[in-house]
């Protein structure tokens, strides 16, 4: 479910058995993982988008211009 009129308006809903059901905003739970970069905290990022699924390590200071990402060693920690 989005609105119509997408180029002014960005709310979408999840489906819930044919109706609109407002999507449940997740807060990013911090790590002990400091980003090289900046030294803000990393937050783990996983699921499914446009280009399939994704998981990979990004830095919580991504709103205040940081855009470091980091991929996930096979024991689950950030690979710098």
């Amino acid at each position: 479910w989005g609105c119509s009129n997408r180029e002014n308006c960005k709310y979408s809903a999840d489906n819930v058995d044919g109706k609109p059901v407002k999507k449940e905003k997740v807060k990013p739970v911090l790590s002990e993982f400091k980003c090289p970069d900046c030294s803000q905290p990393l937050v783990r990022r996983t699921g499914k988008g446009k280009k399939g699924a994704y998981d990979f390590w990004g830095c919580s200071g991504f709103s205040s211009g940081c855009k470091a990402t980091f991929k996930v060693a096979e024991d689950g920690k950030p690979v710098f």
